[in-house]
């Protein structure tokens, strides 16, 4: 099947098994899932192909037991290819395996009938509720259920009502919560039925299946059939690679400085695609790791997930006085981040101090629920300088300042877009060519920044204090966003109350394209409910 990652060879080496499969180039699903739920349409789309897939593997007796977004690779194109089968089994055999009660699958996206256990018959419906909890992900940005303890997820997935989708469209509401039915029998009879109804719901049918509503069972789980899933379920379940362990930056290699795992330590040897995670009992909940300033920026050239979302604060990396960048990714990498904060002592004076005061952005990064508060220095791009992908969730950007432009953000967009929904934008200073929130500056003509229900307050562009003014702009154009090359596309936002040297460019200097209700100018306590980033 095209959408089925095919193995090329099977065989043995010296004693030693191997296969060989086909390369897809482009990273997994899971790095990605950002990019789908600003646009259900395309996360639709993807899933018709993903789930057709699905039933050609049904249609040969073969149930995958483990469909998960890190488990769908995306080649250059943007098609998906189902890979990693090691779960699999032929439809209707048991496990085979001795210990009883053990759970198969991947906890945030296996079914109530895995996640209790038993050695029960699994059926196709397995999978279709694994891809109804991807559908799920995609459109909403949150998994179904969500919990870092083993026990309680379990709990969760066989017992607890999904929580309600905020998605407005309706049938593809119903479509969703037909696949996660705690009762096999109620999902849809096969994975071709599912992506069938995804087709009707995308040319503007409505869908029988989809409308029937089905009554929740609860089906309870014994806290002893619970224990021995988790046991049996750990000797299986892949840990995230790679759990930083201390507040230190780095330790002292003749163990002078303490023991653990640092952050530093955990991003260069971590392999690619994995997820580095902080262990909550050693971050409290004022969790911070100070970056030292002689060891510079931590580099991150392959694919990898950065995830705080486990601590009650997130986690912050601060640098002190004088301030540094934090991270750089390189162009190679797809990058994720979730609930970190960047934080600064001072900010560095005077031009030339590099571009991006937080974050330097070559690849393909995507941002979930961070916060950039008083970085800032010489070069463009008070806390990110981007030219690469961006993707930016739920984000705030306070208090950022840059000698260059871009008080917060200096995008300069190539031909990927560059995105950002729900993000706050407030007190960011931009000293020269303007641009106190957002600088966009496009190298392509096809380049384009989209902003989404965000919001800019108290963003100020001023003259250049490092240098003389070569041209008009530089005495401070755009205080809340200045577009000098490219396009921007505001849908939903918030942009007054910001500042600027040249009048008539307080809140946007350039060409902006707006689509549906904005509030521009004006005190921004007026703007009508709706409009705007929903953070605070």
């Amino acid at each position: 099947h095209p959408n089925i990652v095919p193995i090329y060879e099977v065989g043995a080496h010296e004693g030693q098994p191997y296969f060989s499969m086909k390369l897809v180039e482009g990273g997994t699903l899971q790095f990605r899932t950002a990019e789908y739920q600003a646009d259900p349409r395309k996360a639709a789309v993807l899933m018709v192909k993903v789930a057709r897939a699905v039933h050609h593997a049904h249609a040969k007796g073969i149930l995958h037991r483990d469909l998960k977004p890190g488990n769908i690779l995306l080649d250059a194109a943007g098609e998906p290819h189902i890979t990693d089968f090691g779960l699999a089994r032929k439809i209707g055999i048991e496990s085979g395996l001795t210990m009883t009660g053990m759970a198969m699958g991947t906890p945030h996206y296996m079914s109530p009938e895995q996640a209790r256990g038993g050695g029960r018959k699994l059926t196709p419906a397995t999978d279709i509720y694994s891809l109804g909890a991807i559908l799920y992900e995609l459109v909403e940005g949150r998994r179904v259920f969500q919990s870092e303890d083993l026990i309680e997820l379990l709990k969760l997935v066989a017992e607890k009502s999904p929580p309600a989708p905020r998605t407005p469209h309706r049938e593809l509401t119903a479509i969703m919560m037909k696949c996660l039915e705690k009762r096999p029998t109620a999902r849809p009879p096969t994975a071709a039925a599912l992506a069938d109804d995804l087709e009707a719901w995308l040319d503007g049918k409505a869908s029988v299946r989809s409308r029937r509503a089905v009554p929740w069972i609860k089906v309870p789980l014994a806290a002893a059939a619970c224990a021995a899933v988790a046991f049996a379920l750990h000797a299986w379940w892949p840990v995230p690679s790679h759990v930083v362990t201390t507040t230190a930056d780095e330790l002292d290699p003749r163990g002078s400085s303490g023991h653990g795992v640092s952050l530093r330590e955990a991003v260069r040897d971590a392999a690619a695609g994995a997820r580095i995670t902080f262990q909550p009992s050693v971050f409290g909940r004022e969790s911070k790791i100070t970056l030292d300033a002689t060891k510079g920026e931590i580099v991150i050239d392959k694919n990898l997930e950065l995830d705080a979302s486990a601590l009650p604060q997130g986690i912050t990396l601060h640098s002190p006085a004088g301030g540094f960048r934090k991270l750089s990714i390189g162009p190679a990498a797809v990058v994720s981040v979730k609930r970190v904060t960047f934080t600064a002592e001072a900010l560095a004076s005077g031009p030339g101090k590099g571009q991006g005061g937080a974050i330097e952005n070559e690849g393909t990064l995507t941002l979930l629920d961070c916060r950039f508060i008083k970085n800032g220095g010489g070069g463009n791009g008070g806390a990110i300088f981007s030219h690469g992908g961006l993707t930016m969730e739920r984000c705030v950007f306070e208090g950022n300042e840059t000698h260059g432009i871009g008080g917060a953000l200096c995008v300069k967009v190539s031909a990927v877009p560059v995105r950002a929904v729900h993000c706050l934008f407030r007190v960011n200073v931009s000293h020269g060519n303007g641009g106190g929130g957002i600088h966009v500056a496009s190298p392509e003509p096809d380049g384009k920044v989209i902003l989404e229900h965000c919001t800019f307050t108290d963003n100020r562009a001023t003259a250049s204090v490092s240098r003389e003014p070569r041209r008009v702009t530089d005495r401070g154009a755009g205080g809340g966003i200045r577009v000098q090359a490219g396009s921007l596309e505001i849908t939903r936002c918030i942009i007054a109350g910001n500042q600027s040297v040249i009048p008539g460019t307080e809140n946007i200097c350039g060409v902006v394209s707006q689509t549906g209700t904005n509030f521009i100018g004006g005190d921004p306590k007026d703007a009508p409910a709706g409009l705007g980033a929903s953070v605070k």
